[in-house]
């Protein structure tokens, strides 16, 4: 892997010096790579912002820039929650993809700068034995705040290719999903055991498990934030490859 190395000084000492378990996807939400590098290298601070970091950068042409070392804890996923913890940024590696963000989103990702995604959470994988449920967008982690990368973000195209996990519905019992959606508080459970934030409404824990394993709610085949049998079984089918 080709890696542009251009580190800050944006990062801080992990948790106890934990080892990072999860990855987390994000998009810019910057007009280009150089908006993105102004923020990151401290020539342009975002008031609202404030300082940020990831450890990498995946540009649209599928160049990766390196600006935090792997052993440190870069400043990307903010207020935000994964099975039971709350201090995401020191059990995380960040990885930022070059977007524009949603007022663009249907334009998607361009091909060779999803190869650079895959590339480097292949590597963190590998390096790393990050778990394939681990492999997360920042709406999964702060489904309240966030929606990057967002529902046009090829996630069965790089689970395919060894970077996540995407659900087979046909491994699920439709009983158990019909179950389920007349029982909010057991669905609720069951999102929380999968690693959402229980202490959130229903409805927004939804959507954020739609814009990462059923997109198609969000063009048209469905309501964003208003489970079916189809998104029960995929939760379902997910949780059942984390319990092996």
């Amino acid at each position: 892997m080709v890696i542009e190395f251009r580190i800050n000084d944006h990062y801080d000492r992990r948790a106890d010096d934990v080892d990072p378990s999860m990855i987390i996807l994000h998009y810019t939400q910057t007009k280009d790579f150089q908006a993105l590098d102004d923020i990151f290298m401290g020539r342009n601070v975002v008031p609202e912002v404030g300082r940020v970091s990831a450890h990498y950068v995946v540009d649209v042409n599928g160049h990766v820039v390196q600006y935090v070392e792997e052993k440190h804890r870069a400043w990307h996923a903010g207020r935000s929650y994964w099975g039971g913890m709350r201090d995401i940024n020191s059990h995380s590696f960040g990885v930022e993809i070059v977007h524009p963000g949603h007022d663009h989103i249907e334009e998607g990702y361009p091909f060779e700068q999803i190869e650079g995604v895959i590339e480097v959470c292949r590597h963190l994988v590998y390096e790393y034995n990050v778990k394939p449920w681990n492999i997360l967008a920042h709406s999964d982690v702060a489904p309240d705040r966030k929606i990057d990368p967002g529902e046009f973000f090829p996630w069965q195209r790089v689970a395919d290719h060894g970077v996540g996990i995407w659900p087979d519905e046909d491994n699920a019992d439709a009983g158990t999903a019909e179950f389920l959606l007349g029982n909010p508080d057991g669905l609720k459970s069951h999102f929380a055991s999968y690693g959402y934030d229980p202490d959130l409404p229903l409805d927004v824990i939804v959507m954020a498990f739609q814009r990462h394993f059923e997109p198609t709610v969000f063009y048209g085949d469905g309501s964003p934030g208003r489970p079916t049998v189809r998104t029960v079984k995929r939760l379902l089918a997910l949780s059942a490859v984390k319990g092996r």
